[in-house]
């Protein structure tokens, strides 16, 4: 069925449903074919009247190019008010009302920006755009190319204001992306926007996360029509995160962010500057006259500036104030005053090597701003407290300036007649929101860059004005859309380095900002701004940990339920945490509030005891014997943890690529190796525990106990930016084994032979090779052992048999002196990982699809699966002397068994992306697992079901009975957990 008859039906559906018996219509579709017998019994087999008239609706477009025609010859007796209600739609031309309003509620709910106030059609550009948007196919690009300034951003959003187009062809939405020049952490506040204004049930804590989301939004029926135009691209990485199922449009200057859809994109040049009549002709739009009565320097003007759409606009507003009779534009001044000033800043800006662009549009920015009234223009030169592409809501407009809302309408309303402000709708706060153009910005800023003070003033009075209002109550801040986001920001620019302490720490506020923004802004401002928070002599250091531990624990539940009480959530906290000293002073003064002390904490705490944010991507994580924890990161640093204390005890440099396996063989004490994509092997040597002087004789046990992390009194553990400073190039490790005649083989697995100076290497080659440790010279090569990469190798505890585990979906065993020793089939899928289960003759193998135990490897092939009560996809592997530990992709899972019975004992929650690696300690006890920026260690102690404590993460539910509380929750098992006395 051709779109435009979808359409028609689409518009009429709801009249269709209201007033149609199918019934009335099966003949005569059935005798032309249109429909079978399957369609007529799904059709009849729904239960009322309407239901079936959907049903009819929803199949006719998947029963070829007749079912249109057909069906309204099937109306034509008895419906006949029907027809002519469906053929309306086909008049060309025609736009009525409800298409109007229609097209509106799409934009506005979509963000696309107001159309501005002066405009002229620009045909040629607009003819191809909307041609490239019609033909335009799920999954392509429609990008449009152009130089800054050329009017990409307003021709794209004119091209979506025609019905014909939007209607016909994006029924689904248009939804409007700002994207700009933008960091990780601001490009993931603007998809958690995107997401809230696409009714995502879910928002995303990281940019992967947010892809999925999206993919699943847009695969959804109700969006599967839909555009989405993603304005002023500047990075490549941005195409990568759209490859989504939905039709988009691209704006951007650099063409080249396309390459990574390279034949998935098509281009729609747009001219850098307006022909000479069309700029006459924004003139005459702005000044309303025509166009024979402009002077002279109007095409002076256009000449200059090379008929820049922005030049234009702004200088056609600024003329505009003059006057509009025809006697007022030949005789005004102001024409030749303005194009002397544009000459004169191009050729002096030239001089000094600037871009003939840049600088015209910069000298147009300063003569509009000068032109303002004093008043105003003091309002204006405020707005460089504000960064690149951030929209500034009203509500933050009133307190820059401390005016009621309705100045700033008035005052905003000048900014945007003169084309010094643009202005969007926010449909997630029902709200208006403004931006600057970048080069307007620049130019605030560039005026204030001699004057740091006026400044940094600028910044003072800003955030004072917050605190004022609130009479320094950080917790009774309101959400306006803007200054949780920002706060740290502007108390830097200001000097007020003493207030990051006192908000930062402030539970009030913490609670305030978590409803507000939730958990990733504030986690990533304790991040950036960790020094200002600790203090000049790191007395907060302490509080700082528990405070940034605590967020990343409750954040998502506080953010998501605006019911949430923080106090009652951090009254959780052990008694000397500073958490829970806070929450403790907070509840004291709300007595009109029942909180309730935890007397039994150690019955409601989660199985994880230690959550550490791991610098750089951490690729694999290997325990050592003590409580000391070893992790190779995607940038080729080895680092070495306390894991009780949270603290980087070595960074180790060596590595010039991503590490992708560590191996340690038991006897010797702080030796391991490593293996790297750089194709190299490399043995290191730590300093002992007993050497780290802060070593306060802290054990996971402890840390179990009491979640804090002791801050250490003296200590010879170099800060992070220590670390960060020290040189790359520098090799810290004891030897190095270089695999292969060249790097591109690559170290993709690593194994120590147990009690023997060997190890056992292998890579994309397919071969694995076996070294001598002490003298780096290879022993034995298995050449070609597997057709494809090997990921993995273990080793078992006897050492006498080498396990290989392969892309081309095999395992394999390998004798100690290189001989075929047994192979394993089962898989269908690449085989990613390997362990054996101790000192058990079983090995556990993974792939996405599925876990094995070979029960009796080399003698027979009976297997055992371990499965969960969903599907997953699994990632990575550990195994213990009788557990099996399996990360997965979806739900960002750890899934642990007991081997003998087969059962999930445990589903650990809390990491923010998939878990990339997993590892046992050597007692079995503990469980340490790396996602894409997070370590977390757990306890893995298993009980009996009904020993094992409530978990307060999954749902749950509690109801009175007579005066008994009974709490019930499910477990991974479906089983349910049930609390009482």
């Amino acid at each position: 069925m051709e779109q435009t008859h979808r359409n028609n039906l689409r518009r009429s559906r709801q009249k269709i449903v209201d007033d149609l018996d199918v019934r009335e219509v099966l003949d005569t579709l059935i005798e032309n074919e249109i429909l079978d017998d399957e369609s007529h019994e799904k059709i009849l087999s729904e239960k009322t009247r309407r239901a079936q008239a959907r049903s009819l609706l929803d199949t006719l477009p998947t029963r070829g190019p007749r079912a249109y025609s057909v069906f309204l010859e099937s109306l034509a007796e008895n419906y006949s008010w029907l027809v002519e209600e469906i053929e309306s739609k086909e008049k060309s031309g025609r736009k009525n009302t409800q298409e109007i309003t229609q097209l509106q509620d799409l934009l506005i709910k979509g963000g696309v920006p107001h159309a501005p106030s002066f405009s002229i059609s620009r045909s040629l550009e607009l003819k191809a755009i909307k041609e490239g948007l019609s033909n335009l196919d799920t999954g392509k690009f429609l990008t449009l190319h152009g130089m800054p300034g050329s009017g990409k951003s307003v021709l794209a959003a004119e091209s979506i204001r025609d019905p014909q187009i939007t209607l016909n062809n994006f029924s689904g939405g248009v939804f409007w992306f700002k994207v700009g020049m933008v960091d990780q952490d601001q490009l993931l506040n603007r998809l958690r926007a995107l997401c809230t204004k696409l009714d995502a049930s879910v928002l995303p804590n990281g940019i992967e996360e947010a892809q999925e989301i999206l993919r699943k939004l847009f695969l959804s029926p109700i969006l599967s029509d839909s555009l989405l135009i993603l304005d002023d691209v500047w990075k490549p990485e941005v195409i990568k995160i759209f490859t989504l199922p939905v039709r988009i449009l691209v704006t951007t200057q650099d063409v080249s962010v396309m390459d990574v859809v390279r034949d998935h994109y098509s281009i729609v040049e747009i001219r850098p500057g307006l022909t000479q009549q069309e700029s006459l002709q924004l003139f005459s739009s702005y000044l309303s006259v025509p166009q024979e009565y402009l002077p002279v320097e109007a095409k002076a003007i256009h000449d200059e500036c090379k008929g820049s759409p922005m030049v234009i606009s702004l200088i056609g507003s600024l003329i505009s104030e003059s006057g509009r009779s025809s006697k007022t534009q030949r005789q005004s001044g102001r024409w030749f005053y303005y194009l002397q000033n544009l000459k004169t800043r191009r050729y002096s800006k030239l001089k000094k090597q600037h871009s003939y662009e840049h600088e015209s549009v910069m000298g147009a920015v300063q003569m509009s701003v000068d032109n303002l009234d004093k008043p105003d223009q003091e309002k204006y030169e405020k707005l460089a407290v504000f960064l690149d592409d951030d929209p500034i809501p009203s509500k933050t407009l009133e307190i820059l300036w401390n005016v009621d809302k309705y100045e700033v309408e008035d005052t905003m309303n000048t900014f945007l007649k003169k084309s010094l402000a643009m202005c969007e709708v926010d449909t997630t706060q029902d709200t208006l929101v403004y931006t600057l153009h970048d080069l307007q910005l620049d130019y605030l800023k560039t005026r204030l860059r001699d004057e740091p003070e006026k400044e940094r003033i600028l910044h003072e009075n800003f955030v004072s004005e917050y605190l004022r209002r609130v009479n320094y109550r950080y917790g009774d801040l309101q959400n306006d859309g803007y200054i949780f986001s920002h706060l740290g920001y502007h108390l830097t620019m200001a000097g007020m380095t003493q207030q990051f302490p006192e908000i930062y720490l402030d539970l009030g506020y913490i609670e305030a900002n978590l409803k507000a923004t939730g958990p990733v802004d504030l986690l990533s401002d304790y991040r950036k701004y960790s020094e200002q928070i600790m203090g000049e002599s790191g007395q907060h250091e302490e509080a700082l940990s528990d405070f940034e531990e605590f967020c990343r624990t409750v954040g998502a539940k506080v953010s998501a339920n605006k019911d949430a009480d923080i106090i009652q959530l951090a009254l959780r906290e052990v008694e000397s945490s500073e958490v829970y000293m806070a929450a403790k002073r907070l509840a004291d003064q709300r007595p009109e509030t029942l909180y309730l002390d935890w007397k039994n904490r150690s019955n409601v705490q989660s199985q994880n005891i230690a959550t550490i944010l791991h610098p750089g991507g951490p690729r694999v994580v290997k325990f050592l014997p003590d409580t000391r924890l070893v992790t190779g990161s995607s940038e080729g640093l080895v680092y070495v943890w306390n894991v009780v204390s949270g603290e980087i005890l070595q960074k180790l440099h060596g590595h010039k690529s991503d590490i992708t396996s560590l191996s340690l063989e038991l006897s010797q004490d702080d030796i391991f190796c490593s293996g790297s994509e750089d194709g190299t092997v490399k043995q290191w040597a730590i300093k002992p525990m007993e050497e780290m002087e802060n070593n306060q004789g802290d054990s996971l046990a402890s840390r179990r106990k009491s979640l804090k992390r002791p801050t250490p009194k003296s200590s010879t553990n170099m800060s992070l930016e220590q670390m960060f400073s020290e040189h790359k190039e520098r090799d810290e490790s004891c030897s190095t084994i270089i695999v292969g005649d060249h790097e591109d083989e690559g170290v993709l697995a690593v194994s120590w032979r147990p009690g023997h100076q060997e190890v056992a290497v292998a890579g994309r080659s397919g071969s694995i090779r076996i070294y001598d440790l002490k003298t780096g010279e290879e022993k034995y090569s298995l050449t070609k052992c597997h057709s494809e990469p090997v990921n993995d190798l273990s080793y078992n505890e006897g050492g006498d048999i080498l396990a290989s585990a392969s892309d081309d979906c095999t395992v394999r065993l390998w004798t100690s002196n290189g001989q075929f020793f047994a192979s394993l089939n089962v898989h269908t899928m690449r085989v990613t990982h390997i362990r054996w289960l101790g000192s058990k003759s079983k090995l556990v193998t993974l792939s996405a699809e599925h876990i094995y135990v070979w029960n009796s490897p080399g003698k027979g092939i009976e297997t055992t699966i371990l499965k969960r009560n969903r599907a997953s996809s699994w990632t990575c592997l550990a195994a213990s002397e009788d557990h099996v530990a399996a990360g997965t992709a979806e739900d960002r899972m750890v899934i642990v068994w007991n081997v003998e019975t087969g059962q999930v004992i445990s589903a650990l929650p809390g990491q923010t992306s998939p878990v990339v690696s997993l590892d046992f300690s050597f007692d079995g006890m503990y469980l340490a697992s790396t996602s894409e920026e997070t370590l977390m260690v757990w306890n893995i102690d298993e009980t009996e079901a009904e020993d094992q404590p409530l978990s307060l993460g999954p749902s749950h539910m509690t109801r009175w009975r007579s005066r008994m509380a009974i709490t019930a929750a499910p477990d991974d098992m479906n089983r349910m957990v049930v609390l009482h006395n």
